[in-house]
């Protein structure tokens, strides 16, 4: 959300954040994705609390910011809705969702207990919202299924990168392996496929031919599984290297001290993958060439074999003769590294992003029935 507040600003306009996250105290949030997943009673419990957050924050956002708004860009939450008065005031209301959340939070994510009433709220707001931006075209089509939720009002646009931020040329490289390296940043669940990537690793070593080492920099609810799998795969210290949380200003150089980025989605309970992977934006940023599953995001942003090697999501097969194929480039991945960060400075930036919903909402807000 920094990168598309900042590039509204880059853009000229006045940005008033108004963010819950940054109204409650630390300890609310600090460790609760763990605390959240092992226990039913914590998501209900943390369901009430959401709900009456948000009952108090709608109507200080509304004392606070009446009168200085011409837009509110809200990204969807459980049980969120700040926006809604100021849509009954005559000011749009954009929502920008990344996820069907009744279903993310409830499978995918483990985070809500009373999915029933999740997405009852959930769909009310993507019927009231004044437009509605989706990260991907399949989590549209997802959106647009729903009752009395209008395909019209919605717009696509990926997520993107602040590539000031994500720049080779300005950190210094943290290097774990002397050899070729796989990275992988992000949170561990079951379906980012980190499991899977190590157990191909972990084959393709004992084959000989091939010996990439794994860097995995995140935690998550998969994170102890990865660490027995690496165990039980006899990957030792010269394979891989579990990082753990890192903090967010030395992700660039984690990264900058691989050759390759991991993005090995794999399809999510609702039967499809509608994230739009910043990690994919990030790696590309940094110069790296990415391997990726071939969904929507991947396909859209990387070129097999120029700045990328996309292979069958949820295919182990695939994942593995996309890893022989990158070792065999291994001499190449520099010079695609440069181009996909090229590409990603063309084409992928945060100021991209905006300005396309920018033009996107101000044109469906002109063409919406008065």
């Amino acid at each position: 959300m920094l990168g598309v507040i900042d590039a509204f600003r880059e853009m000229g306009w006045t940005v008033d954040p108004y963010v819950v996250g940054d109204r409650v105290p630390v300890s609310w949030i600090r460790g609760s994705g763990g605390m959240l997943a092992s226990s039913l009673s914590h998501r209900l419990g943390a369901d009430i609390a959401r709900f009456a957050l948000n009952q108090w924050h709608a109507r200080r956002a509304w004392r606070e910011l009446r009168g200085r708004c011409d837009w509110v860009y809200e990204r969807a939450g459980v049980f969120q809705a700040l926006g809604r008065p100021f849509s009954r005031a005559g000011i749009p209301w954009i929502v920008e969702s990344n996820a069907p959340l009744h279903l993310e939070g409830r499978h995918d994510r483990p985070s809500i207990g009373a999915q029933p009433l999740v997405r009852r709220w959930e769909l009310g707001v993507y019927r009231d919202a004044d437009a509605i931006v989706t990260v991907s075209a399949t989590l549209r089509d997802i959106l647009s299924g729903y009752p009395g939720v209008d395909a019209g009002k919605i717009l696509v646009v990926p997520n993107g990168v602040d590539t000031r931020r994500f720049d080779p040329e300005r950190v210094v490289p943290q290097r774990f392996f002397p050899g070729p390296t796989i990275g992988f940043v992000g949170t561990l669940f079951h379906w980012q496929w980190v499991e899977t990537l190590l157990s191909c690793v972990a084959e393709l070593r004992v084959e000989g031919a091939v010996r990439w080492s794994v860097v995995i920099a995140g935690q998550g609810p998969q994170y102890a599984a990865c660490r027995a799998a690496a165990e039980r795969l006899a990957l030792g210290p010269d394979a891989v290297r579990f990082l753990g949380q890192v903090p967010w200003s030395e992700v660039p150089a984690v990264i900058a001290g691989t050759e390759i980025g991991y993005s090995g989605q794999s399809v999510l309970h609702g039967g499809a993958m509608y994230n739009s992977p910043l990690k994919i934006y990030e790696y590309m940023a940094m110069g790296k060439p990415v391997l990726a599953s071939a969904f929507e995001d991947a396909q859209r942003s990387i070129t097999h074999g120029e700045t990328g090697f996309l292979f069958r999501g949820g295919d182990r097969n695939a994942l593995k003769q996309a890893l022989r194929e990158a070792w065999h480039a291994r001499d190449r991945l520099k010079s695609m590294g440069r181009r996909a960060r090229q590409r990603t400075v063309a084409e992928h930036g945060w100021e991209q992003r905006v300005r396309a919903i920018v033009t996107g909402v101000a044109d469906l807000l002109e063409r919406r029935p008065a």
